[in-house]
């Protein structure tokens, strides 16, 4: 993948850490990846006669579509940290929550899912071997994402749509301990909804409740997470692997807590690098960024 001079240097920061298809911090919060391909990519993933191939010309024709005559550098303001801001994002992934814990409940003489959708085997306090589970599967993700952004030219269509997310809800200045605090629950936040949503809910019915089975009921379920992230076509084919592999956790575990903190760890570890990595940019970098990811998928 091609990258411009002006941009090569800050990707590689922290390895290259950046969102790829985990569901909570995906979609509907937004911090998900996606904005225009930079240098020559822009013009094979965008076609050629469509919009800009530059973070530059990005910036410029996200500012013009606002209506602003001054540089793109003064078009956006961007908000520094605040707790308030976050409060949105975290009472929207908590509705998926709150969902899953009514349709559960009213619905449990048909759905009959164990212990509220958590699965048989659930217990707490956790085990051991459930926490080291949780933390291998975490670290897999992350492997995997590393390799998805060496090796996949398209993985670019979908960074700077979460560094301008991350960017508008933590701050343009870096704060180390809050937004570590405020990844942590971010995260948790996505994992506790989207899990049991996705997995204790959906998954669960559809593969005791169907004809589906097991492995049916877990393609069905993460076909619909991919659904619910479906920012391009890319990112939906990664956003449903991965819900195919945290199902596949549930499925043989039959614990949702080892989905749940591998959810919640992989998300709060990469809005924290993508915050260290967009924190090192000049302003000028930042605007346009913040363009960029008003270009959208």
């Amino acid at each position: 993948s091609a990258a411009t001079p002006s941009t090569h240097g800050w990707r590689r920061r922290h390895g290259g850490v950046a969102f790829d298809g985990v569901g909570g911090i995906g979609g509907r919060v937004g911090i998900s990846d996606v904005g225009a391909p930079i240098g020559a990519d822009a013009g094979r993933w965008r076609g050629a006669s469509r919009g800009p191939t530059s973070r530059s010309q990005v910036a410029t024709n996200a500012v013009s579509k606002q209506g602003f005559d001054q540089p793109s550098n003064q078009a956006y303001d961007i908000p520094d940290f605040s707790w308030k801001n976050l409060l949105p994002v975290w009472g929207g992934q908590s509705l998926f929550a709150v969902a899953a814990a009514v349709c559960i409940r009213v619905f449990d003489p048909w759905l009959k899912q164990p212990n509220w959708g958590f699965g048989a085997n659930v217990a707490w306090p956790m085990s051991t071997e459930v926490i080291g589970f949780s933390l291998a599967a975490t670290l897999a993700l992350l492997v995997v994402n590393s390799a998805l952004e060496k090796a996949v030219p398209e993985r670019w269509a979908t960074k700077e749509y979460v560094q301008s997310f991350v960017l508008l809800l933590f701050g343009p200045d870096r704060r180390t301990v809050p937004v570590a605090i405020a990844a942590l629950v971010t995260g948790f936040a996505a994992g506790l909804g989207e899990e049991w949503f996705f997995r204790g809910l959906i998954q669960g019915s559809l593969s005791s409740m169907t004809p589906l089975g097991p492995w049916g009921g877990l393609a069905a379920a993460s076909v619909i997470f991919g659904c619910g992230h479906l920012l391009n076509r890319f990112y939906f084919a990664v956003a449903t692997m991965s819900g195919a592999f945290f199902g596949l956790l549930y499925m043989q575990t039959g614990d949702l807590l080892v989905p749940l903190i591998a959810h919640t760890l992989y998300d709060a570890i990469i809005v924290f690098f993508v915050h260290l990595d967009v924190t090192d940019l000049s302003k000028k970098e930042q605007q346009e960024i913040i363009a960029a990811g008003a270009e959208g998928p």
